[in-house]
């Protein structure tokens, strides 16, 4: 089992097989540089076609194998040889590859196999492994974190696929060097293959084992109810989403066509409803609102659901593993990027457009592959795929580089799936169904009369609006900055700061040097944009009423060209070179964010990196220049940061719940946990003119988003070492 110590090993468990995956996990153990890869999805079906072949681990030709000279790697040739009955052709090459790219996953399923165990039934299985996953307020348990631990991962394949369940009976043996939870002493695999479980003493009051030993969830379930379009369905998960963080199970209630869009939702129990229990109900929640035309549509679910909820956010969506490879094998031989093309919808007559019209974009880009997602054909150079199904276009949308979309519905997809957006505007405004969360670009036909928010056109043909009609030049354009932005994007989200505005410009032209970019001003409140317009682009705010620090944000990123997120407050003032400092650290694709060092006006610091003892919570801002080399953090302070683009929409940009104050920590993790690194370049500089002193509002601020990020992030942080 593996464990921060390493690989535990196991006691003998007979010859053949499982001994083989234990003995490669040993030798990856052994030579970390390979790469382990937790994901568990491919190993799965691996073990699958190794079952169904009726393997039955007698063949055992991973013995002794040579990593550089693979002297002895098996061959579909060798294999077939003495199994041909059985062996189905690349079975073995696929599996072999799995052993390469998965081993710590294959060497736990691998000791779990046994002959005869009877595992516990399947919802119960399902609850079991919900639990150990969502945990305390929608974290994960501390010990079971993804790319750590390894059961995390294995849960989530179990709520995923129920097919080798049915192949396979798995069994945990007995052994004592199994490592198990510290705060509740339960094992992965125990909860979901053991049908009974001592209770034990000191668990947290939210682990699934609460109370007594029954093997069920004590998560109170709630229902909830939308059907119709699949871009309905998908915003309204949302809804589940926030539930869950608040500890709930939900059980959605969607229609068999519309619901396929569910499946393996990490917050959705089961798409049929639980009995006797709250439903809420999201039919027509939008259609009838008076508010449809002027409010976003979450906005409009979170006011039905009477659930106090508020803030906007990014949906969420799976593809599962089998899907991933079968959408990947479509695109073989496409040279990327590739740009998935929605022509039109197979339901809405007012969302269709001139094939021809798409003829003349792809040919005015040379350099991108453009494959067709649409349910009608589309000419050549367009590559036309199988788009039978919702869940295939998805799977398509998932690996495409970027998506250009006529149609609402796979339009959530790619938002949901974190995939670069090109959206032709028609009847509905974009902006009340995605949010800035999503890297999109919306490209508007030229008449006056788009998002007028009718479902039938009332002035001109209602078959064939004016708004089919496509705006060519600025299609290309749009996929164009898309598949390759390029420069910087200064980010300045102010308040009052026109003052100040006319010294940031000046100091950044000097600090940029020959570096492309652009500057872009976010306004926050009523701030008058029209003075602004002599320094850069202002991004006014249509509320009119405060938003905070990370919703101008990611207002402005939305509005953005650049390749890279220069994060810059308005009393921040770079020196000259810092900006290239900061920027050659981009050559390492792993880097999402660096940082700089800032002083405030009389020279003392105010940040030259980060600190936090073992066990805290939060970040410390370090004020001595211990630091004389770029060095990696945890947290980087975002009065002067800069974020590599495709790293900010990958976790969805800043968390909108907070105002000010906490939310560059709280991205800070997410990117962490996503796999980027942070970096902090000391020769980069600038002074940052931040009152020292504090007020009433800016205490007020501080305290609301820190207890926010330590509700979010506390057991995380406690349970995790500092960097």
């Amino acid at each position: 089992m593996y464990s921060e110590e390493g690989w535990n090993a196991p006691a003998p468990l007979g010859t053949g097989f499982r001994d083989q995956i234990v003995n490669i996990a040993n030798f990856r153990r052994q030579n970390p540089r390979l790469n382990l890869s937790p994901n568990l999805a491919d190993c799965e079906q691996a073990l699958h076609n190794y079952t169904a072949a009726r393997l039955n681990y007698h063949v055992n030709w991973c013995e002794a194998f040579d990593e550089d000279s693979k002297k002895n790697s098996p061959t579909h040739q060798t294999y077939s040889q003495k199994d041909s009955k059985d062996v189905q052709p690349g079975v073995v090459e696929r599996f072999w590859n799995r052993f390469k790219n998965d081993a710590r996953g294959l060497a736990i399923l691998g000791r779990w196999i046994g002959d005869g165990a009877v595992p516990v039934d399947q919802s119960v299985a399902d609850e079991r492994a919900r639990a150990c996953l969502r945990g305390n307020g929608g974290n994960p348990c501390p010990h079971n974190q993804p790319g750590g631990h390894i059961e995390t991962a294995i849960a989530e394949e179990i709520l995923a696929q129920t097919s080798f369940r049915k192949e396979i009976k798995l069994v945990v043996p007995g052994e004592p060097g199994l490592k198990t939870c510290e705060l509740c002493g339960c094992h992965l695999p125990l909860k979901v293959w053991v049908p009974n479980i001592p209770a034990m003493d000191g668990r947290p009051t939210w682990c699934w084992q609460k109370g007594d030993s029954k093997p069920a969830s004590v998560r109170p379930k709630i229902n909830v109810h939308r059907g119709g379009a699949f871009g309905d369905v998908i915003q309204s998960t949302t809804i589940a989403d926030a539930l869950c963080e608040h500890g709930y199970d939900v059980h959605f209630m969607a229609g068999e066509v519309e619901g396929v869009v569910l499946k393996g939702h990490p917050s959705i129990v089961s798409n049929t409803p639980a009995p006797n229990v709250p439903t809420i109900e999201l039919d027509w929640a939008y259609e009838r609102s008076p508010d449809f035309s002027t409010e976003h549509i979450q906005t409009l679910f979170h006011r039905v659901s009477n659930t106090g909820l508020t803030h906007k956010r990014v949906p969420k969506l799976r593809v599962m593993e089998e899907e991933r490879n079968e959408a990947h094998n479509a695109l073989v031989g496409l040279k990327r990027p590739i740009v998935g093309i929605i022509a039109g919808s197979g339901s809405w007559k007012n969302r269709q457009t001139d094939p021809a019209d798409w003829k003349k974009v792809a040919d005015a880009l040379h350099s991108v592959s453009f494959v067709n997602l649409s349910p009608f054909p589309l000419p050549h150079p367009i590559r036309n795929l199988n788009v039978n199904g919702f869940r295939r276009v998805m799977a398509l949308i998932n690996e495409c580089d970027v998506i250009v979309s006529v149609d609402t519905g796979p339009m959530h997809v790619a938002a949901a799936l974190q995939k670069p957006l090109v959206v032709i505007e028609g009847p509905f405004r974009i902006d009340l169904r995605l949010t800035d969360g999503t890297d999109y670009t919306v490209v508007k036909a030229p008449v006056e009369c788009t998002g007028c928010m009718k479902y039938k056109c009332e002035k001109y043909d209602p078959d064939k609006p004016p708004c089919q009609k496509l705006d060519k030049n600025g299609i290309v354009n749009a996929i164009s900055s898309k598949v390759n932005p390029h420069g910087v994007s200064v980010l300045v989200p102010t308040m009052t700061g026109l003052p100040r505005m006319e010294r940031l410009a000046k100091t950044l032209d000097k600090s940029m040097g020959q570096i492309e970019y652009e500057l872009l001003i976010g306004l926050d409140g009523d701030a008058d944009p029209a003075p602004y317009r002599r320094y850069g682009l202002p991004v006014p705010n249509i509320s009119k009423k405060r938003n905070g620090f990370g919703k101008t944000c990611n207002r402005m990123a939305r509005h953005s060209m650049g390749e890279f997120l220069f994060f810059l407050n308005d009393d921040c003032y770079m020196e000259p070179g810092s900006v290239s400092e900061m920027l050659k650290h981009f050559v390492d694709p792993s880097v999402a964010v660096v940082g700089c060092k800032t002083r405030y006006p009389n020279g003392k610091l105010y940040f030259a990196g980060s600190h936090r003892p073992h066990g805290a919570t939060n970040f410390g801002h370090i004020q001595d220049n211990r630091f004389t080399e770029p060095v990696e953090m945890e947290f980087i302070n975002f009065a002067a940061a800069i974020v590599r683009r495709k790293a900010f929409y990958q976790v969805g940009g800043f968390d909108e719940r907070y105002d000010c104050y906490s939310e560059d920590a709280d991205l800070c993790i997410r990117l962490t946990k996503a796999g980027w690194k942070l970096l902090y370049e000391p020769k980069a500089t600038g002074i940052h003119e931040e009152s020292q002193t504090t007020s009433p509002m800016k205490m007020k601020l501080l305290q609301e988003g820190g207890a926010l990020f330590a509700k979010r992030w506390g057991t995380y942080l406690t349970e995790t070492n500092p960097v």
